[in-house]
C-alpha cells in the first residue's frame, strides 16, 4: 500500500503495466502452435498460435473486466484501480493523464487528498464521488487496463445528495481524451446510465472524473463504471 503525508505527484509510468508498444506480438502465420500471442479478446487470459491462427478455444460469451464499485479497496493499484486527484488550479489544463493525477490517500472509507486546504471536499468512495470548487479539485478514479481489444464502458450518474446544490458533471477520458460527459442537476436521484465502447490496449488509462457544475455545495454524486465485453 502506497501512503503518503500528502497528495503528491508520482511516477505513474514507473509503476503501471508495460505499454503496449512495448510487447512484441507473434505473427502466429510464422511460429509453431502452442506460442503464447494477444487474439485482442479482452475476455481471453491467455491465447496461443494453434494453425497459424492466434486463438483460445474456450472464449465466454461475454466478461467484465472491471468494475468500480465491487473492486474498490484501500490498497492503491489493487485490480488495477487508482485513486487520485486533479488539482487543476496548481496544474492548470488540459489535462495530462501522466502529470496531472495525483495519488490521494486512503483514510476509511474513503480516498482523500490531504492538503492544507481547511475545506477540502474532494474523495472517492466505492459508490461515487465528492469535488472541491475552490480551489478547484477534481477526484478521478482509475483503471489501468491489463488486456487489449475492443470493450465497452458501463457508467452510471445520479446524485446522492439532492437537497441543494447546483449538480455536478462526470467525465470519462481515455489516456487523457474526453469521450464522454454527463451533468446532472442538483436534485436528479435518477440519473442516466451510458454505454461506451472504447478500444483498450495494454496500459491503457481509463479515469473517471468528477467536475462540480459551479459550486460544490452537495454535491455528493453516485459515479460508477464497469469495463466489459462489447
Amino acid at each position: 500500500m502506497i501512503v503518503l503525508a500528502a497528495c503528491g505527484r508520482f511516477d505513474f509510468e514507473a509503476i503501471s503495466p508495460t505499454p503496449a508498444d512495448a510487447y512484441v506480438i507473434p505473427d502466429c502465420t510464422t511460429m509453431p502452435d502452442g506460442t503464447p500471442c494477444d487474439d485482442h479478446n479482452i475476455c481471453t487470459d491467455t491465447s496461443t498460435c494453434q494453425s497459424g491462427v492466434c486463438t483460445n478455444p474456450t472464449v465466454p460469451g461475454s466478461c467484465t473486466v472491471a468494475d468500480s464499485q465491487t473492486e474498490f479497496d484501500g490498497t492503491q493499484g489493487h485490480l488495477g484501480w487508482w485513486y487520485g486527484t486533479w488539482h487543476a488550479e496548481t496544474v492548470p489544463p488540459p489535462y495530462d493523464p501522466d502529470t496531472s493525477f495525483e495519488l490521494s490517500v486512503y483514510a476509511d472509507p474513503l480516498w482523500e487528498c490531504a492538503t492544507p486546504d481547511a475545506n477540502e471536499w474532494a474523495w472517492s468512495a466505492w459508490w461515487g464521488n465528492h469535488d472541491d470548487a475552490s480551489p478547484l479539485q477534481l477526484p478521478i478514479r482509475r483503471w489501468v487496463s491489463d488486456v487489449s481489444g475492443p470493450a465497452v464502458v458501463t457508467i452510471h450518474i445520479d446524485k446522492s445528495d439532492t437537497s441543494c446544490g447546483d449538480g455536478t458533471e462526470g467525465r470519462l477520458l481515455i489516456d487523457g481524451v474526453t469521450v464522454w460527459s454527463h451533468a446532472v442537476a442538483f436534485d436528479d436521484s435518477v440519473g442516466v446510465t451510458d454505454l461506451i465502447p472504447v478500444q483498450l490496449a495494454i496500459g491503457t488509462k481509463v479515469d473517471a472524473m468528477l467536475h462540480p457544475v459551479g459550486s460544490d455545495s452537495c454535491d455528493s454524486t453516485n459515479f460508477t463504471i464497469s469495463i466489459g465485453s462489447p
